[in-house]
Formats: C-alpha cells, structure tokens, sequence
C-alpha cells in the first residue's frame, strides 16, 4: 500500500497530555473523547514533517462523547488544508489500512490490515503507541476507515471505531453544543485564555516535580545518614 500525502492530522496539546487529531472540514476536527476530556480549549498544531508542526491553532471542544470515545472540535483559525472524507462503508478483513497519530511528539505512520470487525469496533495490524489516539485510520482510497482511540498492549495493534459510526456521532451533536461555540472574533481573547491555561499548567507540574525533587533529596539525606550511624557503630 503506497503512503498517501501527508494528510491533514494534528498533535493535540492540552498542557497536560497529547494526542492526534485529523481534518473533516476547514473548521472542524475530529479526536478521541479522552484525549480533551476536562478542556473547553486545547492545541491543534498542524503536523508538517515527522519531527515539526506549524503553529498551533487554539481550538474549542464542541462535543464529547465518552461512551464512542469521541469528541469533535472547532478550529478557531479555519486551515487551507484539503480535509478528509470519512468513508461510507466499513473495511473487510484483510483490507489495507494505514494509522496515522503523533505518539510522543513524534509522527508516525503505520501499515497493516483489518484483523476484525466486531459491531463499531475494528482491530488492525497496524502498529501504535499512546499519543496515537484520535488519529485517523485511512482505507486504500485515502478516506478514514476509522478513528483509532485505543491499542493492545501486547501487540500495539490498533484499536478504532468505524468511520460509519463516527458520521452518525458527527450528526448527534446537538444544536446547543454548537451554539455555545465562539466566534472568530473572539480570537485573540480566547487564544490568550489558551495560553493562560498551558502556562499554570507547566507552573503546576513545575512545582510538582520540585516537591518531588526535595523528598526525594530528604529521602537520600536520611538514607546516608542511617548509613553513617550504622558504619559508625
């Protein structure tokens, strides 16, 4: 199966954790429900090579579903990427697939074929890592066979929800949900609220791994000094 284009996929930044996110439509993302679980706003930042990513785009979480495990969110500044098209139909065994996702900050695609097909669910041999979840899985025709949101451990092989469950969730979104979404012209206010919440979030985990640190030096000084005591005796 030949690697298709770079397709529009997104590292998911939330402060605390990450994930992968693909384009449906100039404004509008798709990722896994437990990746933006607890934000209003995350970080889109568009994937330009395996190791680099434009800048990121604030983005505001419509909807979640945490039964699917999936939520859709908007993109604050439109992109001019071509987005993709969810197929209409759901892969046989033995189909081509390719898993595309941002596994430790790192792009990553991997090849393989649909070993299952239970319900929504599908299980491919195509090879993840935590970071992977919400990425898209593309069919033969470049079109998302599913959403990968989980994998085995054992094997790393991916775990996703079908594309056709994926429209129907897209089309479950209630009219509210999209009402609450902010406009573009609140753009820069928004953008500095983002930044905001990325800053205290690093400040947090600062001062967590300085506490950390210092028990961990007490620790270390008592240690020696039980050890001083006993060589003493």
């Amino acid at each position: 199966m030949t690697n298709p284009i770079l397709p529009p996929t997104f590292l998911v930044e939330t402060g605390l954790s990450s994930g992968t996110a693909f384009l449906i439509d100039s404004d509008i993302a798709i990722t896994a429900a437990h990746v933006v679980d607890g934000h209003s706003f995350v970080g889109l930042s568009p994937v330009e090579t395996s190791t680099s990513f434009s800048a990121t785009v604030p983005s505001y979480v419509v909807y979640i579903d945490k039964k699917l495990d999936l939520a859709v969110l908007r993109l604050l500044s439109p992109s001019e990427t071509e987005p993709l098209a969810l197929s209409e139909s759901v892969p046989p065994l033995g189909a081509e697939v390719l898993a595309f996702g941002v596994p430790g900050g790192v792009y990553r695609v991997s090849e393989g074929e649909i070993l299952q097909v239970t319900g929504d669910s599908l299980l491919s041999s195509t090879q993840v890592a935590p970071g992977n979840s919400g990425g898209p899985l593309l069919n033969d025709q470049g079109d998302v066979a599913g959403v990968v949101l989980q994998y085995d451990a054992l094997s790393e092989n991916a775990v996703s929800i079908n594309a056709t469950a994926v429209t129907e969730f897209i089309e479950s979104v209630p009219d509210a949900a999209w009402d609450r979404v902010p406009s573009t012209t609140n753009e820069p206010l928004i953008a500095a609220w983002f930044v905001a919440g990325f800053l205290l979030a690093m400040i947090l985990i600062s001062i967590v791994i300085f506490f950390i640190m210092r028990f961990r030096k007490k620790q270390l000084r008592a240690q020696n000094l039980i050890k001083i005591t006993l060589e003493g005796e």
